[in-house]
């Protein structure tokens, strides 16, 4: 055999070769970005958590790729995915993690509104004694809480018609601004609603003198 012809033969194995490490390579990156495209479409993409709340019962439904889930109690969460469907019982997760876990969007979330009840007496339109006191406390709390927005609703019970019910509270809540107002709070930062015998503090059939609903709440946001 010929010094050509060796090599001849040893450039066809080293093109062999190459076309061969080629091929292992093309592979191993077909490979390796189909699993990236997997880890990809499996990554969790959002996680839903049922804070604590004031409210007496709290509880969200969970709608995901036509499925729903309630979660209703404290800690409860499902992790969702895009290509996964949704669990079908919630996860719990403890208050520490919680915390971790999403500090940024609990720092970022707004103050809780405070929120303060004024009763009236027989007549309707005078503040009963232990209403009046709490009126300081309304002040500095707007001043401490200012800039801020101050909701000054009026109710009634539900003697009379509805229609009387809505002039009444509204003009309940008239009076409680005018008393702020006179108190040195800013008038633009007030704003007035009459509810009227809606939204009752104390539950009644039609017709009740229940002094309890013959209030005004201030909430302070």
């Amino acid at each position: 055999m010929s010094i050509s012809e060796i090599l001849f033969g040893f450039r066809i194995l080293v093109q062999y070769l190459v076309g061969l490490f080629s091929i292992i390579v093309l592979c191993w990156l077909m490979v390796a970005d189909l699993s990236a495209s997997v880890e990809e479409e499996d990554v969790e993409v959002s996680t839903i958590v049922l804070g604590k709340s004031d409210k007496s019962h709290n509880a969200i439904v969970v709608s995901h790729q036509e499925q729903l889930l309630d979660i209703d109690k404290t800690g409860q969460y499902v992790a969702l995915s895009a290509s996964k469907p949704m669990p079908k019982e919630p996860k719990e997760m403890s208050q520490e993690e919680i915390g971790e876990r999403f500090s940024d969007a609990i720092d970022a979330e707004p103050e809780k509104a405070e929120s303060f009840m004024l009763y009236f007496g027989h007549d309707g339109r005078t503040l009963k004694a232990e209403s009046q006191d709490k009126l300081s406390l309304i002040i500095e709390r707007i001043q401490k809480k200012s800039p801020c927005i101050v909701d000054v609703i009026g109710h009634t019970d539900t003697t009379g018609s509805s229609e009387q019910n809505i002039a009444i509270s509204l003009k309940r809540a008239e009076i409680i601004k005018k008393l702020l107002v006179e108190l040195n709070v800013d008038s633009d930062t007030l704003n007035v609603k009459g509810f009227g015998e809606e939204d009752l503090l104390v539950a009644t059939a039609d017709n009740i003198n229940e002094e309890r609903n013959r209030n005004v709440e201030i909430f302070i946001k």
